[in-house]
């Protein structure tokens, strides 16, 4: 922890535990002294919450030369911040002359580790203004959202980043399925050679399987079945969950396959790239499914996509992803996620046994 100084008094760590670190997290949390520019708060406004869309668009995830940008759609954001029982007290943002610089938010999460259920605070979007990153936003932000999470009874977090600190439980990278070809190649998002060195790499059956359709409400019971996936850790979903995810206007897309009874589901989310050209690249990113025949599975997902007009699909290597991400037109990229918990000990875990996705 010697080039972590921020960390070194935390509560973290890596071992076989399964269980919280400390009894007394407020021990390790700092009084923070910032200039009198700077406020802590939350989200007030709908003037805040545009600034924060703004914030996130323009400084949350991009490439060190700003090649690419990631850009989530509004709704999502919206429904995210405010879905279900969070509000604008699970949030911190933080003003620099009343313009918003700094951004986090906390969602209560149960979680699987190990077969031990822990209520934990899922810890997103943490996002500082480029221009004010020199300043310990992110150390003011982390302390503020671990207090509110006290505030609510919950001492352990759990969160994801592409930066590398010495207590990962678990690491993902990111794969992508180029569908619009022509657009990739052109942009030169996607380089020629690997696609007219193996066409066929590419191809898909012309037509979705029979029985394909849009997830309905009433498929919610079996769904809620079929994503009790126990991997060693995963996220633990009430039917009510699934229905604010699946069916509010948050550009989560959900389908089922229906042979006499729903047997296979699969879903993704709508996350933009921006590429450095100016062009958009419209991506889904893989959620949460099922099936066993994940070949199958893979190919419809891509066919909708393909109708529904995205132009590439993401997925992490977790869970059962594993069962078509080598070939069937998937390309490893550079990216990665890693896994951290705060105020949690357990063993690193495989991709494979992880199945936690955090937006």
């Amino acid at each position: 922890m010697d080039n972590h100084t921020f960390w070194k008094d935390k509560p973290v760590g890596t071992g076989k535990d399964n269980s919280p670190i400390s009894i007394n997290i407020l021990a390790h949390l700092k009084t923070h002294n910032l200039s009198k520019e700077y406020t802590i708060t939350s989200i007030e406004t709908e003037s805040d919450l545009e600034e924060v869309i703004i914030l996130l668009s323009n400084h949350y995830i991009s490439t060190l030369n700003n090649d690419i940008n990631l850009i989530y759609p509004k709704k999502f954001i919206k429904w995210y911040i405010f879905n279900q029982n969070e509000g604008k007290n699970d949030c911190v943002v933080v003003k620099f002359e009343e313009n918003v610089v700094g951004f986090v938010h906390g969602k209560s999460l149960l979680v699987r580790v190990n077969g031990k259920l822990v209520n934990a605070l899922g810890i997103n979007f943490l996002c500082v203004h480029r221009e004010h990153r020199k300043k310990n936003l992110a150390n003011v932000l982390i302390d503020e959202i671990t207090k509110r999470g006290l505030v609510k009874g919950m001492n352990v977090g759990i969160f994801t980043g592409s930066k590398e600190l010495p207590f990962k439980f678990g690491e993902a990278r990111i794969f992508h399925r180029p569908i619009n070809l022509s657009k990739l190649i052109d942009i030169n998002y996607l380089p020629k050679r690997i696609y007219f060195n193996n066409p066929s790499y590419f191809d898909l059956r012309p037509k979705k399987r029979f029985g394909i359709r849009r997830m309905k409400k009433e498929d919610l019971p079996l769904i809620h079945e079929l994503i009790k996936n126990i991997k060693p850790i995963s996220e633990v979903f009430t039917i009510n969950q699934l229905e604010d995810i699946f069916f509010s206007d948050n550009k989560i897309q959900s389908f089922v396959y229906e042979n006499r009874s729903v047997t296979e589901f699969f879903s993704f989310y709508e996350i933009n790239t921006l590429y450095k050209n100016g062009t958009t690249i419209k991506t889904a990113f893989l959620y949460y499914w099922f099936s066993k025949e994940a070949k199958f599975m893979k190919e419809d997902c891509v066919l909708v996509c393909k109708e529904l007009g995205y132009d590439l699909l993401n997925a992490l290597s977790i869970g059962d992803n594993y069962l078509f991400l080598s070939g069937n037109g998937f390309l490893p990229g550079t990216g990665k996620i890693n896994y951290y918990f705060y105020n949690f000990k357990c063993n690193y875990e495989k991709s494979s046994g992880i199945n936690f996705i955090m937006f």
